[in-house]
This record gives structure tokens, sequence and C-alpha cells, in this order.
């Protein structure tokens, strides 16, 4: 902390976490952690290759194989995860309601940290609801998974139940509509689903 203690903000970047993930030290997703340690982001990358042992184009959290994307400006420093194949825009992956049969629209944001907005649901172009902060296993990554039958890739592929998943209730008589998020930095994304 001594050593880091005169600098405005330190970035602690690493890889090894086989997910992304997102720590800011100065006041984690309103929490206070009393460790002294204002100026510390840790960002943690997925395998670039994906899950462990898998290597499958998608990683346990359910985002695409990628990186991050790190843009410096004299003080200013910002990210994004860029999916292997995708563009830029490419942030998240929408479930249609019958993904897993429980009528709720879901949307893993494999990105998302504090500082993001709460996704938000539109029909018709409208903003019917903010979603639910739902984590749990990305269907995608799940349905992959089942196709596994070596036992050792299976014990350490196993579906991680704390993707960043949001889900909300569409309306009765909806057949598709919009996710709209913006992350940290003022990016807005947004991808629509139709069924």
């Amino acid at each position: 902390l001594a050593v880091f203690a005169p600098y405005k903000a330190v970035y602690a970047w690493n890889g090894h976490n086989h997910q992304n993930f997102y720590y800011n030290y100065a006041n984690h997703f309103g929490k206070d952690t009393r460790h002294g340690a204002p100026n510390i982001q840790c960002i943690s990358v997925a395998r670039a290759t994906g899950a462990l042992r898998f290597n499958k184009p998608i990683a346990s959290f359910g985002e695409p194989q990628g990186y991050m994307v790190v843009n410096v400006s004299g003080e200013r420093v910002d990210w994004y995860y860029k999916g292997v194949g995708y563009g830029k825009d490419y942030q998240m992956r929408v479930y249609a309601p019958d993904a897993e049969g429980d009528g709720s629209v879901k949307v893993n944001i494999w990105n998302w940290s504090e500082g993001w907005s709460t996704p938000a649901w539109y029909e018709n172009g409208v903003k019917v609801a903010d979603m639910e902060f739902t984590p749990g296993v990305d269907p995608a990554y799940f349905a992959l998974f089942q196709t596994c039958d070596n036992p050792t890739t299976r014990k350490y592929c196993t579906p991680s139940t704390e993707a960043m998943l949001f889900s909300v209730t569409p309306s009765e008589s909806c057949k598709g509509g919009e996710v709209r998020v913006t992350d940290m930095f003022g990016n807005a994304y947004s991808q629509k689903i139709e069924w």
C-alpha cells in the first residue's frame, strides 16, 4: 500500500481468473471495504481460449473468447471486452423466454460491473422495466458443457453460477424487444431479440 499510495490510480490486470471480473478497492458495489487502498482497481480477464481445458469459443461466464482493449489518453484509462470475431458493440447475449422455460428474458453482459447502468428492457422502442440482477449459469455455456463427456474436462469446466445475468418478464403478448445498457465509461450498448 505504501508503494501505491503516491499514485492517483493503480490498475492491476490479470488473466488467471478464467472469467471477466472487476473490483474497485475504493468502494466495491457500495460496500465499505476498509482496506486503505482507494486508488486500486483490479481487472481480471477471461482466458482468450475460453474455459480452462474446454477450449471452445466461450468461457465459463458465457463470454465469447476474447480479450480486453485498453485505451490510455493522459490520465484517462478505459477498456472494453472484445470478443474474437465480433465488433466492439457485442457486449451481451440476450436469451428468449423459452431458453430456460421460466418465461423471462435473460441477458448476459459479460463485462458488466459496478459503474455500469442497470440494463433496461424495451418493447416497441418503449422502456418497460429495469432488469433484475439474477446471477446464474449462462444458458449457452451450459448447453455446450452438456456436450462434453470427458470427466476431467467436465471437472474443470463446470458452469459458473455467477455469470452476470439479468432478467425481466416480458409483456404477455410480447414477441421481442431490446436490452439497453451503458458501461462505466459512458458507452451505450443494445441488442434486440425476437421469438
